[in-house]
């Protein structure tokens, strides 16, 4: 296959249309709604796109990492089920990264989340749903403890009001969340199902680069618990909280540059004829910590399952303990 220049791929997105059809439909919606996040009115630092992403961490494949030679490959299934989490992700059309969002498996009032959570890593808030999905609680407190706090310490100039992209996502459209969102001043722009993977720019251009990243970790890891116990063990939410976090700042780090371009993709450009002058003069961000933006074939994505969205599939296994 390879020297035919063929390669076995997951695939990227699914969906019941045509791409020629998704494409003109996104296309329409920005080109209707660009005039809504432009203006004496507006201001890109109060531009802010918010999505989920999953993180799945847990090693439960057909597939295993074995030392070249091994003849005899057992795979030893943990006994707490497969674990996942959510990365609620934040951004502004300037490049600021708000503060992360984690949801993981468990009881919004159970053992997890009185007394584990607030141990981990003060970097991201942290949330219990029983299927580690956003829901209409977890989606409040987002608003309560990251949307409110970001806008009461960076409120916007006088006469400028904050807009929010959300993609369809059923809890994003419930009217307890966004009537809690509007309340703060803000305006809710919801973008069309199906649409998301041209016009969102946390998936046009910052999703997939974040658990790229967080996968890597992952990877080192487990290479090293594999060299040094010969064992494989589901991590832990104190050691998947770290990770996030390490990316988090990798990303703020390294400058606002890939936040921004996020919005200006090809042909789906949020702010068409709008000079950024800060991409200009940035350091060119595309350096070696960013290889990992792009595709590459010598990952095993099987081990490290992230499928956009899981919204209407029930409980993988149910047997973890959810406190």
């Amino acid at each position: 296959m390879r020297k035919h220049n063929y390669v076995y791929r997951a695939s990227t997105n699914e969906s019941t249309r045509s791409l020629d059809e998704v494409g003109k439909e996104a296309k329409a919606f920005v080109e209707e709604t660009r005039d809504l996040l432009v203006g004496p009115h507006r201001d890109m630092r109060w531009v802010f796109n918010m999505d989920q992403t999953p993180l799945h961490f847990s090693y439960h494949s057909s597939h295993t990492l074995e030392k070249r030679g091994t003849r005899t490959i057992n795979v030893r299934k943990s006994s707490n089920g497969t674990k996942r989490a959510t990365a609620a992700l934040t951004v502004t059309a300037a490049g600021d990264f708000l503060t992360p969002m984690i949801v993981f498996k468990g009881k919004p009032d159970g053992t997890i989340a009185a007394c584990e959570l607030p141990t981990l890593d003060p970097t991201s808030i942290y949330a219990c749903q029983e299927a580690a999905w956003m829901d209409e609680h977890c989606m409040i407190m987002w608003v309560d403890k990251i949307f409110l706090p970001y806008l009461a310490a960076n409120p916007p100039p006088e006469g400028v009001q904050p807009v929010l992209l959300l993609d369809s996502y059923r809890c994003h459209m419930m009217a307890s969340v966004v009537s809690r969102i509007e309340a703060l001043g803000v305006l809710v722009i919801h973008i069309p199902g199906g649409c998301t993977g041209l016009t969102q720019p946390l998936d046009v251009g910052i999703n997939r680069s974040f658990k790229a990243r967080c996968r890597r970790r992952w990877e080192e890891w487990l290479i090293n618990l594999l060299d040094t116990t010969d064992k494989v063990r589901d991590a832990t939410r104190e050691e998947v909280s770290e990770w996030v976090a390490e990316v988090f700042w990798e990303f703020v780090d390294s400058g606002s540059r890939i936040l921004r371009n996020a919005w200006r993709k090809t042909g789906y450009d949020w702010f068409p004829g709008v000079d950024d002058q800060r991409n200009k003069n940035a350091d060119d961000d595309s350096n070696d910590d960013y290889e990992d933006d792009v595709d590459d074939d010598r990952f095993d994505d099987s081990l490290f399952y992230t499928e956009e969205v899981e919204e209407e599939s029930g409980d993988i296994d149910g047997s973890e303990d959810e406190g």
